[in-house]
């Protein structure tokens, strides 16, 4: 929450939240995976001016408690008998984490990394912040790292599947990339996917590109990045020149307009864990199925498309009221901005390639 108009004001991504967690009720998944920057604004720094810590005395709150505030009344509505899994990101617990941040994202949120089964299938959840700069945390990396070690081994022998969970993607396109603000520094990087690959890991699910991702290591891991529910960006480069450079390019790498959140490019990433194999497809919201079942139907299933004619009412507007092309979740044909952008693809009509499973306004295969 907070991305697209820069903490001023996040009623647009408030929504197109709601509606994933409608979509999510009418799924009934085993668990649901928020993966990292619950908010937008950074932690408050320890070093706040005294001006700023006069006005939280008197109960004005900064963007973020606002956003963390939002973000858990919202997430309030998700079923009770859909477990959340929640990860810090960058914005949750700042570029350069610190004990301090990473403390309050635990008082906040919970762990920040931690192991869980369903089924026959073991989730590992790293702080994947830790290999972004741990300048201020190095023993709580190297406390991660032996747990990460030990994990994979006590799973290895008795897990059908393995799945690692993590915001930022270790790579992007290549295991070589280079360090940038997508990507891993290469020393965890390397010593991390190996040890994955040993233990027989075949998916990574990530998410911190605000757009859809798919790479392969070496030795087989699947690294997925998916588009956020919320505000995402209009790459106009291949993911592997737009994650590695040292901060986001928005001059070079983004088209116009650079972010939009509408229930058109906005989307999730439904997971379906089989005996043999696990498989995954990326929906925009208003094309959400209504059932896991239909998730992998080869065909764009009904269910979705009467959803689409109810949007008005889902997002509880007056029928009688005007499309809100400020907002831009009605109007397909204009973003957050007015500019004009790409209509929605058929489900019918996505990526096809490796199995991207991304409509093509998300997809980063070509």
């Amino acid at each position: 929450l907070g991305m697209l108009h820069f903490d001023k004001d996040w009623s647009e991504e408030a929504t197109m939240l709601r509606l994933a967690v409608l979509q999510v009720n009418r799924l009934k998944p085993r668990f649901l995976l928020v993966s990292g920057d619950l908010i937008n604004a950074f932690p408050i720094a320890a070093q706040e001016t005294q001006e700023t810590q006069g006005a939280l005395m008197q109960g004005a709150l900064s963007p973020s408690a606002q956003e963390v505030s939002a973000f858990k009344e919202i997430m309030k509505d998700v079923d009770i008998d859909i477990p959340i899994v929640l990860q810090p990101g960058n914005h949750d617990i700042g570029q350069v984490p610190s004990f301090a941040s990473v403390e309050g994202y635990r008082t906040l949120f919970g762990d920040d990394y931690f192991s869980f089964w369903v089924g026959g299938t073991f989730y590992l959840s790293i702080n994947s912040q830790y290999y972004m700069d741990a300048t201020n945390v190095k023993e709580l990396r190297e406390e991660q790292d032996q747990w990460i070690e030990a994990e994979l081994a006590k799973a290895k022998d008795q897990a059908q599947h393995i799945v690692i969970l993590s915001h930022v993607p270790p790579f992007a396109e290549s295991e070589d990339d280079p360090q940038g603000w997508a990507t891993w520094e290469l020393p965890a990087r390397r010593r991390i996917v190996r040890a994955a690959e040993e233990a027989g890991v075949r998916l990574w699910l990530c998410g911190h590109y605000h757009g859809n991702i798919r790479a392969v290591s070496s030795g087989g891991i699947e690294v997925i990045a998916s588009s956020s529910c919320c505000s995402n960006i209009n790459w106009t480069k291949s993911a592997g020149e737009a994650a590695t450079q040292p901060r986001p390019d928005f001059p070079r790498c983004v088209g116009t307009p650079p972010l939009i959140c509408d229930a058109h490019h906005s989307g999730l990433r439904v997971v379906r864990v089989e005996k043999d194999r696990i498989r995954h497809r990326w929906f925009e919201l208003n094309h959400v199925p209504a059932t896991l079942a239909e998730a992998f139907a080869t065909t764009e299933p009904e269910s979705a498309k009467d959803l689409t004619q109810m949007l008005p009412l889902i997002l509880g507007l007056r029928p009688q009221r005007p499309p809100v092309t400020a907002a831009g979740f009605l109007e397909i044909d204009t973003g957050a901005d007015g500019a004009v952008i790409e209509g929605p693809s058929s489900v019918g009509h996505e990526c096809s390639a490796n199995g991207c499973g991304a409509t093509p306004s998300h997809c980063q295969c070509s």
